[in-house]
């Protein structure tokens, strides 16, 4: 869904495939905070490709709300995750995003 300009759309299409009483269960990115900010900074091209307007909580109570839906379980799951796509740069650029992405990881996994 974060590929998608529209996601209310996307979520429409889901409803519509979805059996009454049927489940539907939705994953995303959560490219917002500071993994946007790592990924704005040191992976711009991939962070463009993402619609990150849709990446929070209230996107889904909106689209519950509005399509009659019941929501049993909303949460962020998994931990912070960096990684790199954008290979832009010479070797120094790239070998410093590697660097950053290594250290972030290692910060969070130890607290």
């Amino acid at each position: 869904m974060e590929h998608f300009n529209d996601s209310s759309d996307i979520l429409q299409h889901h409803a519509r495939l979805c059996r009454v009483n049927g489940l539907i269960v939705v994953g995303i990115l959560h490219f917002r905070n500071l993994q946007w900010l790592y990924h704005r900074v040191l992976d711009h091209t991939d962070v463009k490709k993402h619609n990150t307007d849709m990446m929070n909580l209230v996107t889904f109570i909106n689209f519950a709300n509005t399509s009659s839906l019941e929501i049993q379980s909303l949460t962020y799951v998994g931990a912070i995750s960096f990684w790199n796509h954008d290979t832009a740069g010479g070797r120094l650029k790239t070998s410093f995003r590697h660097t950053v992405s290594l250290g972030i990881r290692t910060v969070i996994d130890y607290c």
